[in-house]
């Protein structure tokens, strides 16, 4: 047997004598179906680098909100810490303060309940930092609510400050009123110059 290039050649006598030669050649056909198999491994390799970047651009992701939560708690509790005090201040001194001081304590807490159920839900997650703040506001919703029975200070007070906000409301109404009646007979007095033949510029409307 002899290389003859890529192929071989065999030679071998029969039982008269003869020489037989063959002669094997490669196979120069195009491997198409190997080269549609790499093609899909590569597909699948693709796809499978892809996933792998996805996931792990969406842990980056998750792991900033998981910050920024965790700062924007921090910020609560600092705020409900100084609603603290000031509920401390209503308890030692209540003269100073009216039923309004009350309702807006109440507001503040009632939107930190609704800011720390908003965070709880996002981070899907049990925390102490989430206990202590639903134990605090619980606290001081609750401590507010014994202070309405103070004395008649605070009931005067509070009747001063909502007969004053009444009046404001009222002198309101009446000063857009007197604004709706003014446009009015402007464009009436308008109309009327324009009817006479008279040009109303926009410095004078």
């Amino acid at each position: 047997m002899e290389d003859w290039g890529s192929g071989n050649v065999t030679a071998s006598l029969d039982e008269t004598g003869k020489c037989i030669c063959k002669v094997f050649l490669p196979d120069v056909s195009f491997p198409a179906d190997r080269v549609e198999l790499m093609h899909e491994i590569s597909k699948e390799l693709r796809l499978d680098v892809e996933i792998e970047i996805n996931k792990h651009n969406f842990r980056i992701l998750y792991l900033l909100q998981l910050v920024s939560h965790k700062s924007k708690l921090v910020v609560s509790l600092e705020k409900l810490s100084n609603l603290t005090l000031r509920v401390e201040l209503l308890e030692s001194g209540p003269d100073k303060y009216i039923k309004l001081e009350f309702e807006l304590l109440r507001i503040e807490l009632r939107a930190f309940e609704a800011l720390v159920s908003q965070l709880k839900a996002s981070l899907n997650s049990s925390s102490p930092l989430f206990e202590s703040l639903y134990t605090e506001r619980q606290r001081l919703e609750k401590t507010p609510k014994t202070q309405d029975g103070y004395g008649d200070l605070v009931r005067k007070e509070t009747e001063r400050a909502e007969k004053q906000i009444s009046l404001a409301e009222e002198q309101i109404k009446l000063t857009l009123l007197q604004q709706r009646e003014t446009k009015l007979r402007i464009r009436l007095l308008e109309e009327r110059l324009r009817n006479d033949g008279i040009a109303v510029s926009d410095e004078d409307a």
